[in-house]
């Protein structure tokens, strides 16, 4: 039998095909919309029984039967065991839903040394005193030494209550779910949080130490210690004005000119009545006269447009260098009551 004969017997058959045909056969007592509604009729009562003989063999041969075995007095140890024997099948709901950081998070916080050293105690900063420090050039560290130490201390004070804060935020923070989680999923949820906790940190800390500086910048203020601006008083003949011997007292302020970059700390030997002779040609001031008055230079310490920025950028050094610290106290007198260990 041809091929294309086959097929085209076998499309009749289906196509032509009646459960719904009387048993004797006889088509005649039936118009021909009875029939073509009982051709429809079998097509799909074939295709429902086809679809009921796939549920029942996928749900008999293929979706295995499930037991339900409960098991009390879970241990971390035996948990992990049923996790890696059942998978995804095990569940082991909470009975407490919330739990509190403080309750399973353990805060390890290390802080600089220098923030419990004798470099912040009173002690320490009332030695560094000067009470005609302003007379020093601008950049000799003795101009801003006290300033710089009493600006550290209250760092070191501000750090500290900040992050004492910050702790009892993360002992406060929960852990919210409803199934018994695996140790690596509860580290990845806490240390995710507290990287957020500490990105907020660090922005909150950045914002009110640059809102300090714009602050001070914006408003002009002048140091007390006149190192963003320099303070001059001279005198001139004006004659229109009377005064005692036709002269009269002009006072100028002018900004420094080198407070958009800051400098090393330097000691110098000369005198410091020789202050504003030093300071009006800086940064201009011949190297002859720069090197020749250096006595030394205190690491790790910078002067800016004023104290404050001058810290900002420091990386204090000199803290940590015996030889340096046995210099301050040639320059510093009241340091030789301080013992420093």
């Amino acid at each position: 039998m041809n091929i294309k004969v086959l097929m085209q017997w076998l499309y009749e058959k289906i196509s032509t095909y009646n459960l719904f045909i009387p048993e004797d056969n006889e088509e005649v007592n039936h118009t021909l919309g009875t029939i073509r509604h009982q051709r429809y009729a079998t097509r799909l009562y074939i295709l429902l029984l086809i679809l009921s003989i796939y549920v029942i063999f996928f749900t008999v041969f293929v979706n295995p039967q499930t037991d339900i075995v409960t098991i009390s007095d879970i241990t971390p140890s035996l948990f992990d065991q049923l996790r890696h024997e059942h998978g995804e099948t095990l569940s082991c709901p909470c009975s407490t839903t919330i739990i509190s950081y403080e309750n399973f998070v353990l805060n390890t916080l290390s802080t600089d040394p220098i923030c419990s050293s004798i470099f912040v105690s009173k002690e320490w900063i009332q030695s560094l005193y000067i009470p005609y420090a302003s007379s020093f050039p601008i950049i000799d560290f003795r101009t801003t030494a006290y300033s710089q130490f009493e600006l550290l201390g209250a760092f070191c004070s501000f750090s500290q209550e900040f992050v004492s804060q910050v702790l009892t935020d993360i002992n406060q923070q929960q852990l919210l779910t409803i199934e018994l989680l695996v140790e690596d999923e509860v580290q990845s949820q806490v240390i995710e949080n507290i990287k957020l906790i500490r990105a907020n940190t660090y922005v909150q800390i950045s914002s009110s130490l640059n809102f300090m500086q714009i602050i001070t910048q914006s408003n002009s203020l002048i140091s007390a210690l006149n190192t963003n601006a320099q303070l001059s008083i001279t005198t001139t003949d004006l004659s229109i004005l009377t005064m005692d011997d036709n002269q009269i007292l002009l006072l100028a302020v002018k900004p420094t000119v080198y407070y958009r970059k800051n400098m090393p700390n330097i000691l110098y030997s000369v005198p410091y009545d020789l202050r504003d002779i030093y300071n009006n040609y800086w940064p201009d001031t011949p190297l002859s006269f720069i090197s020749s008055n250096i006595s030394g230079v205190v690491d790790g310490f910078l002067s800016g447009c004023t104290p404050f920025d001058g810290l900002l950028t420091s990386t204090l050094d000199c803290l940590y260098s015996n030889k340096c610290l046995e210099q301050l106290i040639n320059y510093f007198p009241n340091l030789n009551q301080v013992c420093i260990s």
